[in-house]
């Protein structure tokens, strides 16, 4: 609450939803009412920013492909896989609200803007944002 100028109270949840999931977080990351959800891997850098109410996963949560569709409700958690894996370089800044998809990397040193939904990968030093997230701009004199 000291260094966060948003009123952000919830919680800050790490989950791992698959036997052999895990959660890497880098050295100097911050993250304030963060929801991240692992079946398979998530990795974050050295020195990430991550808003408040963001969400990071690498599943569906649900078998989307339910055959018929009126078992989606009942046929659990589709099976994780490393095509899935969420990868979060060094130096990201993650705006308030955001939700990063499976198979996802954000590049080194960008910057993601709020309520984004970022849901393929993003290339390094660019600011990017909207919903599909894409490159509005790079970073000028970014060192890559």
């Amino acid at each position: 609450m000291t260094r966060n100028t948003l009123e952000a109270r919830g919680p800050l949840v790490l989950k791992t939803i698959s036997p052999g999931a895990g959660i890497e977080i880098g050295e100097d990351s911050g993250l304030t009412s963060v929801t991240i959800s692992a079946s398979s891997w998530i990795t974050i850098g050295q020195r990430v920013l991550v808003g408040a109410g963001v969400l990071i996963t690498d599943s569906d949560h649900h078998v989307v492909a339910a055959d018929p569709v009126e078992l989606r409700r009942h046929s659990g958690l589709p099976t994780p896989a490393a095509r899935n894996r969420v990868v979060i370089e060094d130096d990201v800044f993650i705006g308030a609200r955001a939700i990063v998809l499976k198979g996802v990397t954000i590049g080194r040193g960008s910057v993601i803007g709020a309520g984004s939904v970022v849901a393929s990968n993003v290339p390094p030093g660019v600011i990017a944002a909207g919903n599909p997230c894409r490159v509005i701009a790079t970073l000028k004199d970014f060192p890559v």
